[in-house]
């Protein structure tokens, strides 16, 4: 499995169809907006990275939440912890991690 990182609108998709030749519904595409719905429904991260790594996609993409301010709301800094969480265990797990920026993709792993 492939990880791709990056900021909001950096070209991630466009990078992992031009380079990857994978299907749409091979890719898990918004993986931070889907873990706030999992984080707010009260589902466990390690629950919700089990279910993506035993559905058969290829590539999980996610944009970096990490940097910047922090936010003030508290849910909205256990939600970016969270992130962070699990992009690190998805990494992990997978062989291959991407990092684009500006449309260009670095290789980190």
């Amino acid at each position: 499995m492939i990880l791709v990182i990056g900021g909001a609108f950096q070209g991630k998709y466009e990078f992992v169809k031009n380079k990857f030749e994978v299907s749409d519904e091979k890719i898990f595409d918004s993986f931070h907006l889907k873990m706030k719905e999992c984080f707010l429904n009260g589902k466990d991260r390690k629950e919700f990275l089990r279910e993506i790594f035993s559905n058969g996609f290829e590539v999980i993409i996610s944009d970096e939440i990490g940097c910047g301010i922090v936010p003030f709301d508290k849910y909205e800094r256990l939600w970016r912890e969270e992130v962070g969480r699990g992009l690190c265990e998805a990494a992990g797990r997978c062989d291959e991690v991407w990092r684009v920026f500006c449309g260009i993709g670095s290789r980190i792993k």
